[in-house]
This record gives structure tokens, sequence and C-alpha cells, in this order.
């Protein structure tokens, strides 16, 4: 099993509120490589959240985002020392996909 395969999602409440007034993060872990992304969310998550588009909006937005993150340091990681630049790296990486 390879890293970011085996993963699990945590939301953490009812923190200090920061400058853009979040009081949650999301965290996703990695239980191979013991690696974390941490991302702000606004508010507690209730019952009725999941059926508001607002929700799904914020929610896909945040963990999409960071699973492209987390995909493209991937793909630029495993290409990294055939690329001299990052630009080689993201069309080698791109080219990739697309095959």
């Amino acid at each position: 099993m390879g890293c970011w395969e085996s993963i699990s999602m945590d939301f953490v409440f009812g923190l200090p509120k920061d400058c853009d007034g979040n009081t949650g993060t999301v965290v996703f872990f990695d239980r191979l490589s013991k690696m974390t992304h941490l991302a702000a969310v606004p508010d507690s998550i209730d019952g009725k959240a999941p059926r508001t588009p607002t929700f799904h909006s914020r929610y896909h937005y945040v963990v999409l985002g960071l699973v492209g993150k987390i995909l493209l340091t991937r793909l630029l990681k495993s290409s990294l020392p055939r690329c001299r630049n990052k630009r080689n790296c993201v069309h080698a990486s791109l080219g990739r996909l697309r095959s």
C-alpha cells in the first residue's frame, strides 16, 4: 500500500476564531507516511448542514482542493528527479495523467 491510499479524515471544532472567523479544522491523515494536511473550516457541522447547497459547496471546495493539492504534490515528487524545473515537472505529470 502506498502513500495517500489509506487515509482518515477528522473534524476539530471549538477552537478560537482566526482572522477569517473559522473555528474548526478538517484534518487529513495518511496512515502510512504519517503526513497530515489541515484546513480551516467555518463552523460546526450539524444534521441540517449537509442538505444545504452552501455546505456542499464549501465542503467540496475544501475537500477537493486538498485532494488536488495532495495528488499534485505526489505527482510532482514522483517526477522530480527527471525534471529540470517546475514547469517541466507539471507538463510531465499532466502528460502522465492524460495517458
